[in-house]
């Protein structure tokens, strides 16, 4: 039998052997191809695999704490593995190929990295990701021949397995040397009991850390992540300041266990809730994998989360961190993104985080938001839009509350709690269980942020060739859009005079199979109520429908400006706008959302503005600036429209608060007596919600419909009719 044949039947019988997935085929499986491998007379081994490398080791490129596969030369001689393959598909075994120079010295080792950058630079990084809940690796020959391979399962945090005798083992990492010590079973030790849960205390407290008899203590006070080098516990610890302990537990022929966590604030002032993260400080500093000095890298680094409210500890889990942003990555006071993760030992935070969506009770994700170009002034205006928003309904925005951030137990200021756009946001949001489509628009490009999906981009060719005059063209889009939300987004971001809006800070998505339509995501409008731009100067009176219609804002605009061709669409656009300026934009509903977020963030302004160097009164100036356009915006806006679109004559329409039930003006709730200014002849659509008891008889005009579409061609007044029992 020919040297190629006798490769051929190696490889047939090898992958016939691995399609087993029982345990015990597993092991059998493992057995018999190392029989097969020992027949080619190979050398070669993949020695170790970590695929949850949390806290271990970092690559020297892209200085990431990545998978890697480490391949071990277990002979006296160098061996050329340039033409070789890595992969974790046991149907394409030569996903990766090892470039040319690619060698391992006698008794050598080699690390590959299995990040997906596919680069061989300082190391070589394969085209492919490892799974930390268990996959294949396979490491073949150029003659298509497998020359080893190992099947894992499930992975821990910083446990790296192995092969031996045939069987998975795990051991603590030891990349580029001699295995360590191996256990059977990633069995980690029971993490200690603190005698004191995590919180804020008024004085000094004594703190005991208990674990198994069997098992020692080490423990740190500075936010580093517990080792074994690591201060041993003995006695009990007294807490006369604002500390974070961390701390693991070993036991003999166990693994050590997660880091577990708490914060003591001692003789703190607290008056908003506390996130409270501990990390490395080389991982913040340091000069080449610090992600603080290096702000314009998306590293992630490990650490821990706590969240303190009331007083008391709610959560503290081990998480990864990176920094978030754009521009806004250059400010002092960066913005942070949380992340659960299963390398981290965590598939999601169980809280309900976000107080106005209590039915988000996982977290994957979020953000602590330094307010973007907000953040030197008056560290609000992007939480008073989302306040808007929030009431105007249907209107995808992301939640808002202001906490107090403490790094390594050190004060850090003031930083917004927010949810982080991205798949997880959209399912949490919307409980959807199908893929998504998300895109991002920046400076006229548009980035495919999830999914590879052509839709949008016929949506536009067809909405910038097509007619909107046309019934069917304008049925068609919005059949692909939703029109409300779209009317809803576009309004709120004219209102606010977002200047950095549409070019910019654009998302929109759409659930996949294609009968969904697009809707659009609210974030980052740091830059309206008048917050000065490029020009330095505050304007109430910014016309962005000038704007829209701007020939360089082609793309961003499209949608908007090929709308208003549409008499129906340009009705429904002119009354949602002036049913919100009788609405959710009167001063007096703007600036009672100013009154309580100021008076929220007040007490810890202080002392935040002495923190990165800020002015108090220029945190009260800007305060004012935004009372100055909540209080002259709306009269703006209503002359704008005029103009906009030629409207004529104000008319008024008044509905009483029923006794029966609530009335929706244009899908606003009405929870008091209504008297709104209309132009002559919009028309606004009405619906009533009867009470339990109540029966709804009809409007005071006569039409006996819940919901009716009432033009408004001069001032009058409608009310419900309704019967109650009782």
């Amino acid at each position: 039998m020919s040297l190629k044949l006798l490769s051929n039947v190696f490889l047939s019988l090898t992958l016939l052997l691995l399609s087993g997935c029982g345990e015990g085929e597993l092991t059998d499986s493992i057995k018999t191809n190392h029989y097969l491998t020992q027949s080619v007379s190979s050398p070669l081994k993949i020695n170790e695999i970590l695929s949850a490398n949390a806290n271990t080791n970092y690559d020297p490129d892209f200085k990431g704490f990545s998978d890697w596969i480490e391949i071990y030369n277990d002979s006296n001689k160098t061996i050329n593995i340039e033409g070789y393959f890595l992969s974790d598909s046991k149907k394409n075994i030569q996903k990766w190929k090892f470039p040319q120079g690619s060698v391992i010295n006698p008794y050598g080792y080699l690390l590959v990295w299995a990040d997906g950058k596919n680069k061989n630079l300082q190391a070589l990084h394969t085209n492919f990701k490892l799974s930390v809940s268990g996959e294949s690796v396979l490491l073949s020959d150029p003659r298509g021949v497998i020359v080893d391979w190992i099947e894992y399962s499930n992975q821990d945090a910083d446990i790296s397995c192995t092969k031996k005798d045939g069987k998975i083992v795990y051991m603590n990492p030891s990349p580029k040397a001699k295995n360590h010590k191996t256990y059977d079973l990633a069995r980690r030790t029971m993490t200690p009991t603190f005698s004191l849960k995590g919180g804020v205390y008024d004085e000094t407290q004594i703190l005991e850390l208990e674990s198994n008899q069997n098992s020692k203590i080490y423990y740190t006070l500075d936010g580093t992540t517990p080792t074994i080098n690591s201060t041993q516990y003995e006695n009990p610890i007294t807490i006369d300041k604002t500390t974070v302990v961390r701390a693991i537990a070993l036991q003999e022929n166990k693994f050590a266990s997660r880091p577990k966590t708490y914060t003591y604030l001692i003789d703190e002032n607290i008056t908003l809730p506390v996130v409270s993260l501990s990390i490395d400080e080389k991982y913040l500093n340091d000069s080449e994998i610090g992600i603080y000095k290096n702000f314009n890298e998306d590293w992630m680094r490990a650490g821990n989360v706590e969240y303190i409210k009331d007083g008391v500890s709610q959560f503290s889990e081990n998480i990864g961190v990176r920094i978030y942003g754009s521009y806004s990555r250059t400010f002092p006071l960066k913005s942070l993104a949380i992340f659960a993760k299963n390398k981290y030992g965590l598939q999601c935070i169980n809280y309900k985080l976000f107080p106005d969506k209590p039915h988000i009770t996982k977290i994957k994700s979020f953000i602590l938001r330094n307010s973007g170009n907000d953040w030197n002034h008056a560290n609000m205006r992007d939480g008073l839009t989302n306040a808007l928003a929030q009431e105007i309904g249907n209107l995808d925005y992301q939640s808002y509350h202001p906490a107090i951030v403490y790094i390594n137990g050190k004060y850090h200021g003031i930083q917004n709690i927010r949810e982080k756009i991205n798949e997880d946001f959209l399912k949490a949001n919307h409980s959807i269980q199908n893929s998504i489509d998300l895109i991002e628009m920046k400076q006229e490009h548009l980035n495919y942020l999830k999914g590879k999906n052509n839709e949008f981009n016929q949506l536009i060719s067809f909405i910038e060739n097509h007619s909107m005059l046309d019934k069917y063209n304008y049925i068609y889009v919005k059949s692909q859009i939703d029109i409300d939300e779209f009317i809803n987004y576009s309004a709120i971001q004219i209102f606010i005079g977002n200047v950095d809006w549409p070019r910019n800070n654009v998302k929109f998505w759409k659930e996949q199979p294609s009968i969904s339509k697009w809707r659009w995501i609210l974030y980052d409008t740091d830059f309206g109520f008048g917050l000065p731009h490029h020009s330095g100067n505050y304007h109430v009176d910014f016309n962005k429908f000038n704007e829209l219609y701007s020939e360089e804002n082609t793309l961003a605009s499209i949608i908007y400006r090929k709308l208003l061709e549409n008499p129906t669409f340009k009705n429904k656009f002119t009354s949602k706008f002036m049913t919100l300026l009788n609405t959710v934009f009167t001063p007096e509903n703007i600036n009672k959302h100013i009154d309580e977020l100021k008076q929220t963030i007040e007490p810890e302004v202080p002392r935040h503005t002495k923190k990165w160097s800020l002015s108090m009164q220029n945190w009260y100036d800007e305060i004012n600036k935004i009372y100055d356009y909540s209080n002259r915006r709306n009269e703006i806006i209503r002359d704008q429209l005029r103009e906009e679109f030629n409207l004529n004559g104000i008319v008024h329409l008044k509905i009483p608060k029923p006794e029966c039930g609530t009335v929706y003006i244009d899908g606003i709730k009405l929870d008091q007596n209504f008297d709104g200014s209309y132009f002559i002849g919009v028309k606004v659509n009405l619906d009533i919600e009867t009470d339990f008891g109540c029966k709804f008889l009809g409007w005071s005009n006569g039409i006996v419909n819940k919901s009716i579409i009432l033009e408004i061609d001069e001032s009058q007044k409608i009310e419900p009719l309704c019967e109650c029992k009782g």
